[in-house]
């Protein structure tokens, strides 16, 4: 894996290699001296854009006069247009309320005159305003003496004295709009001043500072420009750089992995070596265990299954004894973890423990004389096994070292079980008996009843036009 990365790496390099070439690429140190020069100028021509703002602050004071000026006389023309506009509304308000003063006395006046020409109407009663009930007209004029004609003079002589005072408010206003227009076309004449004066200073003091600013910030902008392409190019410098720096790293690594292959090879025991020390472990399990006989205890070269009094694994007459070979193989494969790094997982799981040991019958792939003479049915046997097996967990547990092995046993002795009873973790029961749940091979066919049923419930129908839907 590390030979294909470096291969593909070396690709790489060289493509990039290819096109610094082709381009005439400058070299790493190059390149950072550059940008140095680029970023001191960079520096240079902030610092006089700093001054220049300094001193196009201090040299702009007039500029500054001529600012606040106008915006005094901002302030007054807004002020007196202000004037002349509520004067012009008052005028044209009272010119309004004064045309109409003039038509009430018109009227007055021909009332008048008409009541002259025609003759005022004798009334012999009249109606209250208020209840509405009738009296003579005699009784009120006995009470006033103010005559109809007299009434009427009276009205047009008070619509004539508000008539005056209206005209000497629109003189006034008229005069308040004359004066306010001459005030405002000198603030006219002011401000246009001050416009051109503020002009003509920007032109004259500011603009030549504004010019400096500009070429500098163009040089800027070309040394931002001229940065960025350094920086492109040294990106690049970098990255071949990098590729070359994990081609070494490959380099290491590779011979590193060489020489621990080469250690690995050396000191890798042999097939032998590996076969006595397991099939010592074999002959101390079955000494565990209590066999007879021992002799011939090896793993086949051939097959790598056990060997026993020289008859390998398979040609052993015996089923309690092939069950507990069968137990011991895997029992020592496990135990080689202590003492070197394997492949095999920390962790066996047997069935059934006691098969062909006694605990089970009517088996037929059995010899039962072979197991009669091997006297696989003896409790101890059976007692030795499982004290094995913890003890060899006892050992891992010592060394620290991860370890699990699940043992299923279809009829546990009293003894194994009052004695280890704290290693066993759960109980199944065939029938349920004593409250026990039910194993999961003896409750399939409930379990399966249940998934038909299930399917049943789920099964198609038809809709009206023959189609099939799921229920």
């Amino acid at each position: 894996r590390k030979t294909s990365k470096k291969k593909s790496l070396l690709q790489e390099f060289e493509v990039i290699k290819r096109f610094l070439n082709s381009t005439d690429f400058e070299s790493i140190d190059v390149l950072d001296e550059r940008i140095g020069e680029v970023e001191e100028i960079d520096a240079e021509l902030r610092s006089r854009i700093g001054d220049l703002n300094l001193r196009l602050t201090s040299d702009s004071s007039f500029y500054k006069e001529l600012r606040s000026a106008l915006a005094l006389i901002n302030d007054k023309v807004f002020e007196y247009d202000s004037k002349k506009k509520e004067a012009a509304s008052n005028l044209d308000r009272f010119s309004r309320l004064k045309n109409d003063y003039v038509n009430d006395i018109a009227k007055l006046i021909d009332s008048r005159m008409a009541q002259s020409l025609i003759g005022v109407e004798s009334r012999e009663l009249s109606t209250c305003p208020i209840c509405d009930t009738g009296f003579p007209v005699s009784e009120i004029q006995e009470r006033f003496d103010i005559s109809e004609d007299d009434k009427v003079s009276h009205e047009v002589n008070s619509l004539k004295r508000r008539l005056r005072d209206i005209e000497e408010l629109l003189i006034s206003y008229r005069v308040q709009i004359s004066e306010a227009s001459i005030v405002l076309d000198d603030l006219y004449s002011e401000r246009d001043l001050a416009r051109k004066m503020i002009d003509e200073e920007m032109e004259s003091s500011i603009s030549p500072y504004l010019s400096e600013r500009d070429a500098i910030v163009g040089e800027l902008a070309i040394l931002s420009e001229r940065r960025e392409k350094y920086a492109n190019i040294l990106k690049v410098r970098n990255q071949h750089n990098e590729i070359f720096s994990q081609i070494e790293k490959l380099n290491l690594d590779l011979d590193l992995l060489k020489d621990r292959l080469c250690r690995l090879e050396d000191e890798a025991p042999s097939l032998e070596n590996i076969l006595e020390r397991l099939g010592g472990g074999l002959d101390s399990f079955l000494e565990h265990v209590n066999i007879k006989n021992r002799k011939g205890v090896s793993l086949s070269e051939r097959t790598f299954l056990p060997v026993l009094r020289d008859n390998e694994y398979r040609m052993i007459n015996s089923g309690g004894m092939r069950t507990i070979m069968s137990i011991g193989y895997l029992a020592v494969l496990l135990e080689a973890k202590l003492s070197v790094n394997t492949n095999l997982p920390s962790f066996i799981m047997i069935d059934t423990v006691g098969k062909y040991l006694g605990k089970t019958t009517n088996f037929t792939d059995t010899d039962s004389l072979a197991d009669t003479a091997e006297d696989v049915s003896d409790p101890s046997k059976y007692k030795n096994i499982y004290s094995y097996l913890i003890g060899l967990a006892e050992r891992f547990e010592n060394a620290n070292k991860p370890c699990q092995i699940l043992l299923v046993d279809n009829d546990l002795p009293e003894q194994i079980e009052s004695e280890y009873q704290g290693f066993v973790l759960k109980k199944f029961s065939s029938n349920g008996l004593g409250g026990l749940p039910v194993g999961l091979i003896d409750d399939w066919d409930e379990y399966a009843s249940a998934q038909d049923a299930d399917f049943n419930d789920k099964k198609l129908s038809s809709k009206d036009d023959g189609s099939m839907i799921e229920q």
